[in-house]
């Protein structure tokens, strides 16, 4: 059964991207300088969907410049580890493509929803989950997913 995004217009270009290539990577590096060139070696080896941290150094600058180099869409950029509405307006301003969260906080997926886009929050629970689907997050991130057994 395929279930229709709730938000077509916002997502197809993330969901398109994760189909092409189902891995989306996390970057979370110590120096600014080393963004770039982790982000070209991520694309140079097939990935398509990029998420850098907040707390990264130099992240939302790095965004606007993968951006700027990527301006096809051939790699998506988005920016993870958003605690807030604030944070949230931050990143969509340096062109974050998606957010990502670790918590469920309405204010952040209002923000991004108002501003059209794509936001994957943290969930733990199936209560969670229900919660940010009403709220119009079309895709969720389990999170701490390690913290789960596989029974």
């Amino acid at each position: 059964m395929q279930v229709k995004s709730l938000f077509p217009a916002q997502t197809q270009p993330l969901e398109q991207s994760l189909q092409s290539c189902p891995v989306l990577s996390i970057l979370r590096l110590p120096a600014p300088t080393d963004l770039g060139k982790a982000a070209e070696s991520l694309h140079a080896g097939g990935i398509r969907v990029l998420e850098i941290t907040l707390p990264t150094p130099g992240c939302l600058e790095a965004v606007s410049a993968l951006r700027q180099r990527y301006p096809g869409g051939e790699l998506r950029i988005g920016v993870g580890t958003v605690l807030s509405q604030e944070e949230a307006s931050r990143a969509i301003g340096a062109g974050a493509e998606f957010l990502v969260t670790p918590v469920l906080d309405e204010a952040t997926v209002q923000e991004s929803i108002r501003h059209g886009i794509p936001i994957l929050p943290g969930v733990f629970t199936p209560t969670e989950a229900w919660r940010a689907w009403t709220m119009g997050a079309p895709i969720v991130k389990l999170f701490p997913a390690d913290s789960l057994s596989s029974s």
